[in-house]
C-alpha cells in the first residue's frame, strides 16, 4: 500500500514538473536579416522561427511598405516551424536612403475570425547608396537644367551688355533731345518775337500800303490837272505866238501904209 502510495506520488510530481521543463525549453518566436547591413543590391534574407503553426496568413513590411502578403509557414514540423523570405531592399526614395530601416513581420490567425497575434521586429542597414532610376532621370533632368541655365546666363550677360550700350546711346540721345528741346524752345520764343515783328510789319505794312494807294490817287489827281495845265499852257502859248504875228504883221501893215501914204500923197499931186 505504501508503494502504491508513492507511485502515485512521483507520478503526480511528474506530471506537475513536465509543463515546467516544457516551458522552460521552448524556443521563443523570432526574425533574423542574413545579412543585417549592405545595398539595394544586396539580397537579404529574412529567417522566421516560431514553435507553433497556428497563423494563416504572414505580412512583411520595409519600413512603411508591404514587401509580402499572405504568406505561409513553408516548412517545420513539431515543435519548430519557419519561413525564409528572401527580399532586396527598394531602390526608391526614402528606402535606398543610408541609415537603418525597419523590417517588420505580423502574423494573422483566422480562428475564430482574423486577427493579428504576433508582431516582430529587425532593422536592416543601407550602408552604401546605389542610385535609383528617379536619381539618375533627376540628376539628368538636372544637368540638363544646368546647361539651360548656363546658356540663358550667357544670353542674360549678353543682353545685359547690349541693354547697357542701348542705355548709354538712350542716355546720349536723351542729352541731345534735352539740348534740341532748349534750342528748340529758344527758336520757339524767337519764332513768337519774329511773329510778333511781323504781324507789326504787315500792320505797318497795311497803313503804308494804304498811304500809299492815298499817294497814288493824288499823284494820278495831279498828273491829271499838269496833263490839263500843260495843255492850257500850249493853248495860251500857241495863242501868245499867234497874238504876237497877228500883233506885228498889223504893227508891220500899219508901218508900211504909213510909209507908203506919203508917197502916195506926192504922186498924186
Amino acid at each position: 500500500m505504501e508503494f502504491i502510495q508513492r507511485v502515485w506520488l512521483a507520478t503526480l510530481l511528474l506530471l506537475m514538473i513536465t509543463p515546467l521543463i516544457l516551458k522552460a525549453n521552448a524556443l521563443e518566436p523570432y526574425i533574423r536579416l542574413y545579412p543585417s547591413q549592405g545595398s539595394v543590391l544586396d539580397t537579404v534574407r529574412l529567417e522566421y522561427r516560431a514553435e507553433f503553426n497556428a497563423y494563416e496568413g504572414i505580412w512583411i513590411y520595409y519600413d512603411d511598405l508591404c514587401i509580402a502578403s499572405g504568406l505561409s509557414q513553408t516548412f517545420g514540423a513539431p515543435p519548430i516551424y519557419g519561413l525564409d523570405y528572401d527580399f532586396s531592399p527598394p531602390n526608391r526614395h526614402p528606402y535606398s536612403d543610408l541609415g537603418i530601416h525597419n523590417i517588420t513581420l505580423k502574423a494573422w490567425t483566422g480562428d475564430p475570425i482574423p486577427q493579428q497575434v504576433l508582431v516582430m521586429n529587425a532593422t536592416f542597414e543601407i550602408i552604401e547608396y546605389v542610385p535609383c532610376d528617379d536619381y539618375l532621370a533627376l540628376n539628368a533632368t538636372y544637368y540638363d537644367l544646368l546647361a539651360n541655365y548656363t546658356k540663358l546666363v550667357g544670353d542674360y550677360n549678353s543682353l545685359l551688355a547690349n541693354y547697357s550700350a542701348l542705355l548709354a546711346n538712350h542716355n546720349t540721345l536723351l542729352d541731345e533731345h534735352n539740348s534740341l528741346l532748349s534750342n528748340y524752345n529758344s527758336l520757339s520764343a524767337n519764332y513768337s518775337g519774329l511773329l510778333d515783328t511781323f504781324n507789326q510789319l504787315e500792320f505797318n505794312y497795311d497803313n503804308l500800303r494804304g498811304s500809299y494807294n492815298g499817294l497814288n490817287a493824288n499823284y494820278y489827281s495831279l498828273q491829271t490837272n499838269y496833263n490839263a495845265l500843260v495843255g492850257e499852257i500850249a493853248t495860251t502859248r500857241n495863242t501868245g505866238y499867234l497874238f504876237a504875228v497877228t500883233t506885228l504883221i498889223l504893227i508891220a501893215t500899219t508901218v508900211y501904209l504909213a510909209v507908203r501914204r506919203p508917197k502916195l500923197k506926192s504922186e498924186t499931186k
